[in-house]
């Protein structure tokens, strides 16, 4: 049933409105720096806002786990959000 629901939710192309701010936790696998703290933040609101961006951090601050952690924490909240706005329309 979840796979059905997967499905619709995608072939339908439903636009979420309420734009999301950056959540308090990414899933990090241990306590972020601040500069991979700002960096998943600044992933999010450009996925959020649908800009491109383009990121640069030195060597060794972690840019891909903060690039993976970002994009996974923001496609997982858009997904149930997308969820919830099927929901909604459906009941």
């Amino acid at each position: 049933m979840k796979n059905h629901i997967t499905k619709v939710i995608c072939s339908k192309k439903l636009r979420v409105k309420i734009r999301m701010e950056p959540p308090e936790d990414f899933s990090f696998p241990f306590t972020p720096y601040p500069i991979q703290r700002d960096f998943m933040e600044a992933l999010f609101r450009v996925l959020e806002e649908r800009k491109l961006g383009i990121f640069e951090s030195p060597t060794g601050t972690g840019k891909s786990l903060s690039l993976i952690c970002g994009a996974l924490t923001w496609l997982k909240d858009f997904e149930c959000r997308r969820l919830k706005a099927l929901e909604e329309k459906v009941l």
